[in-house]
């Protein structure tokens, strides 16, 4: 090929790549990834949302909203419009069919079972896809409102969930009603803390703040607090004063006891082999709340303490005196 017949073909692939990039641009700006999805989750629960809501699941719906960019009230007002929190399962109801809607919809979040085909996600790591377990479900509301532009346009995505405006309208008003005006409240940190397992080393913690690979599960998870080892029936106390939010069982926490301090901080005490407190009752700094034990996902007895600061983990060796 001569000189001219090359540079022929270099103006010819010259233009082609002109068209091709003027092409892709468009198509990036038709499908709106020039905007900016909504990636937070939400802001912080108000009295409404605390009071509400189970305390189990508030941490579902901001797990399932941060991974997919769906804010979190939003999940939680699907939640209570399709079937109240679950409530709608009555005792004496084993195969649960005050869930199953007349449509053949099941679960929580009520799922056509074509549709959790397409959308059921496995949220809590069992290895099962399960459209009555609230995580999972959870999860899959997330991604399938993801899919269907919620990130971007939230009434669209809820329309496709419930083909009725009247539905859009209700999930959005109950979402509202769950938000605190004050995005940020100031933070006042209540420390330092009273050891929560009197009697043994804070030094010899068995296993700390961060990821590490779940000695159960054997995946790489992020542990969410400390875990203090100790015989079973050592008493466990208030690190703190503060009121109950939660005693009862919580997951793979087993017997599980929430405080919250006067500062909003969050105190969880899981694995124990009993509880002491009950919801709603004010505790001081140092009375015993509950019993070192092994119950839920444990290999033997020690205390799994969780301290959370506008509902996120923390690290809680932060809080004591060095």
């Amino acid at each position: 090929m001569n000189v001219a017949g090359r540079w022929l073909l270099y103006s010819l692939l010259s233009f082609l790549l002109i068209i091709l990039s003027v092409v892709l641009l468009t198509v990036l700006i038709v499908m709106g990834i020039n905007r900016d999805p909504i990636h937070h989750v939400a802001g912080k629960p108000n009295k409404q949302a605390l009071k509400q809501i189970p305390y189990e699941f508030l941490d579902i719906y901001r797990k399932a909203g941060a991974k997919y960019g769906i804010p979190w009230n939003v999940l939680a007002a699907i939640h209570k419009r399709e079937t109240d929190f679950g409530k709608t399962t009555k005792p004496g109801d084993p195969e649960r069919k005050n869930m199953i809607s007349s449509k053949g919809a099941i679960g929580p979040f009520q799922f056509l079972p074509s549709t959790w085909e397409a959308y059921g996600v496995d949220g809590n790591g069992d290895g099962k896809a399960d459209p009555w377990n609230v995580e999972d479900a959870a999860h899959a509301a997330a991604r399938y409102l993801r899919d269907h532009g919620g990130q971007e346009n939230l009434e669209k995505a809820l329309w496709h969930y419930n083909h009725a405006s009247w539905y859009v309208k209700d999930v959005l008003r109950i979402a509202d009603g769950y938000l605190d005006e004050e995005e940020n409240p100031t933070f006042v940190a209540a420390f330092p803390f009273q050891w929560p397992v009197p009697g043994t080393d804070p030094e010899g913690i068995s296993s700390g703040f961060g990821y590490r690979t779940h000695p159960i599960l054997k995946t790489r998870r992020f542990h969410d607090g400390i875990d203090i080892p100790a015989e079973k029936g050592r008493p466990a106390v208030a690190a703190t004063g503060g009121i109950v939010r939660f005693a009862g069982k919580l997951g793979g926490y087993g017997n599980t006891v929430v405080l919250e301090t006067v500062d909003g901080i969050e105190l969880l005490y899981g694995h124990l082999s009993s509880i002491e407190v009950r919801r709603g009752e004010h505790v001081k700094g140092g009375q015993i709340i509950g019993a070192v034990g092994s119950t839920g996902l444990s290999t033997g007895p020690h205390l799994h303490f969780t301290v959370r600061k506008n509902r996120l983990p923390v690290d809680p060796l932060k809080f004591f005196q060095p």
